[in-house]
């Protein structure tokens, strides 16, 4: 990928958890294992997910709260520190704020940015804190879209660069992992059991997919168990659950806490990804490498694999309850032919090797571009 050793600082406030977490460990994975020297910068010291990946003296922290003028000014502090006692080729932003924050810190090195999410606030005040930098990256064609219209960013400095993830890191499990995980997450023997992987937040409507058990016949209903990652100790889960018990599906629903998407995904008889908004469902394509049929709303990044998953409007109750009750009465096998398209394309086009040389050669036009 590279002819001389690059070095990279990735700025990114989410690295515990979620989408951008994994797009950006993901990144470093690779550029490591291509010999690019990266560094952190980010919200948690330990470096999150990247923890063990990034070594120690290669992470720096600061808290990009940037609603808070206070706050702002030393997270530029923090910024102009770490650039003025460490040599960066190039600076990557991931979201709207840390790249705002980069240009505070006026850096003489080139940045880039990722937008990863369309839930962002887009009146006149806050495309202010738009950022581009040198270039922007959208992960899918509706992200880009979105920057274009809401943003207001000109086309011709958006590059779409699909997100990947590492396949090697999803093998099926053996049928003894797959025992004792049914064990752990209290799943008979028997069921359909269908994963939705993701934070626990309304925006990822899991209420839709209660509301289209709901409507089942028992004996249908009665054949799935609903198995949900995500953290509980957030807002969303208390009144998840309260909604789950008034529908009178929540004993259909195990909630597993934080998990590996191989675990969650490898005791899966198909993924389901209701969600709200999206800007690209990272969780399908990890339901592609494991061999499990993907039903997805249709939001952000559904465009690139509407021919590898199943489509649904988000808000389309009818038609998550069509899925359930298709699922019910003839299981996934009539379901094969698509996964196996959808496995065999995700190699090609969705692999976290894929996504990062894409993303290595925007540094280099971008160096290029500044005569570097």
């Amino acid at each position: 990928m590279n002819k001389r050793k690059m070095r990279v600082l990735l700025v990114s406030a989410k690295v515990r958890a979620g989408g951008e977490a994994a797009h950006v460990t993901a990144l470093a994975k690779e550029f490591i294992k291509k010999g690019i020297d990266v560094s952190l910068l980010s919200t948690d010291p330990t470096g999150g997910m990247m923890a063990g990946i990034i070594p120690e003296d290669k992470l720096f922290f600061t808290e990009f709260r940037n609603h808070n003028p206070l706050q702002t000014a030393m997270n530029t502090a923090a910024i102009r520190k770490v650039l003025s006692e460490h040599t960066f080729d190039i600076i990557h932003c991931h979201g709207r704020d840390n790249a705002f924050a980069v240009r505070m810190a006026g850096p003489k090195q080139p940045y880039v940015y990722t937008c990863h999410s369309m839930s962002v606030q887009t009146d006149f005040m806050h495309r202010m804190l738009n950022s581009t930098g040198d270039a922007a990256i959208a992960v899918s064609g509706d992200t880009k879209e979105f920057m274009i219209r809401e943003l207001k960013i000109p086309e011709e400095k958006i590059t779409v660069i699909e997100n990947g993830v590492d396949p090697t890191q999803l093998r099926k499990l053996t049928e003894g992992e797959k025992r004792w995980l049914y064990t752990n997450y209290l799943i008979p023997e028997g069921k359909i059991v269908a994963a939705i992987h993701g934070r626990i937040d309304p925006r990822k409507n899991h209420i839709m997919i209660g509301k289209a058990l709901a409507n089942l016949p028992e004996d249908e209903r009665s054949k799935f168990v609903i198995l949900c990652s995500g953290i509980r100790e957030v807002p969303g889960y208390d009144p998840l659950v309260s909604q789950l018990r008034e529908l009178g599906v929540l004993q259909q629903f195990r909630f597993t806490g934080w998990t590996e998407p191989r675990n969650i995904l490898g005791c899966a008889d198909l993924l389901l990804g209701p969600s709200q908004t999206e800007s690209f469902m990272m969780s399908a394509l990890e339901g592609f490498f494991m061999d499990i049929p993907v039903i997805r709303s249709k939001t952000g990044g559904y465009s690139e694999m509407k021919d590898l998953c199943i489509g649904i409007d988000a808000d389309d109750l009818k038609g998550w309850t069509e899925i359930l009750h298709r699922v019910a009465v003839r299981g996934t096998d009539d379901m094969k032919p698509m996964v196996d398209t959808a496995h065999s394309e995700a190699l090609r086009r969705f692999t976290s090797e894929a996504m990062a040389a894409k993303v290595y050669r925007v540094y280099r036009e971008v160096l290029r571009g500044r005569g570097r």
